[in-house]
């Protein structure tokens, strides 16, 4: 599985085909438990913007964005406890960080 962590620019579009059905999807930690990522998709924003990977940019109806080195990913779904959700309903806020 692929890890956030090691999500490099170059490595998105790997990234976003793991993480969907049929592959047992890519996979952060988030206050010590586990989250699958199920749908994501590269955000694409002329914002400047200076984060570690990992760090939540961004929350809006859509999911959230993620700092990924030199990009972003906009995640959609994910699974946290056995249960499908929008990330939008876990996290409230841009301090927030995914490991």
């Amino acid at each position: 599985m692929l890890t956030l962590k090691m999500c490099k620019p170059e490595g998105l579009l790997y990234f976003l085909r793991v993480s969907s059905e049929p592959f047992q999807g890519a996979f952060a930690e988030y206050n010590g438990n586990r989250i699958t990522v199920w749908k994501s998709m590269i955000e694409v924003d002329d914002e400047l913007f200076k984060a570690v990977s990992g760090q939540i940019c961004k929350i809006d109806e859509r999911g959230i964005v993620v700092a990924c080195q030199s990009s972003k990913l906009l995640i959609l779904e994910i699974e946290y406890e056995g249960k499908r959700m929008n990330p939008n309903l876990l996290f409230k806020s841009v301090r927030s960080r995914l490991d």
